[in-house]
């Protein structure tokens, strides 16, 4: 079991440095257990452990994470990327504004509620 795919994990996710081998390996023997069959429980762990690991990040990066989000395959769990994203103190304010035409509804919420306040 290639437990990379399994968890519908992108190659972003390594190139951004969110996981690594051995985080790989501890969601392997996680996931073996069966206890969480919710692959993107596994992916919000890793973003959410990889922004607390991380003080104020430079605004390449903070494009690279909402991207991931965009791109995730669960909808919801990729909304939530780009929304933790957007409510960042340091996200660029082009990000903020490109979110505010978005079609989803709760990230143009987000996007001119910060905007409004910049």
């Amino acid at each position: 079991m290639d437990i990379f795919q399994t968890l519908e994990f992108s190659q972003s996710w390594i190139d951004l440095g969110i996981i690594t081998p051995a985080k790989l390996q501890e969601m392997k023997e996680r996931w073996q257990t069966g206890e969480d069959p919710h692959t993107e429980h596994y992916r919000w762990g890793a973003f959410d452990e990889f922004l607390k690991a991380h003080g104020e990040l430079d605004a390449d990066l903070i494009r690279a994470l909402y991207q991931l989000g965009a791109n995730d395959p669960d909808e919801t769990m990729g909304g939530s990327i780009q929304a933790a994203i957007m409510r960042r103190k340091e996200c660029p304010i082009d990000l903020l504004e490109s979110a505010a035409n978005s079609d989803l509804n709760f990230l143009r919420k987000i996007a001119t509620q910060r905007l409004s306040s910049e």
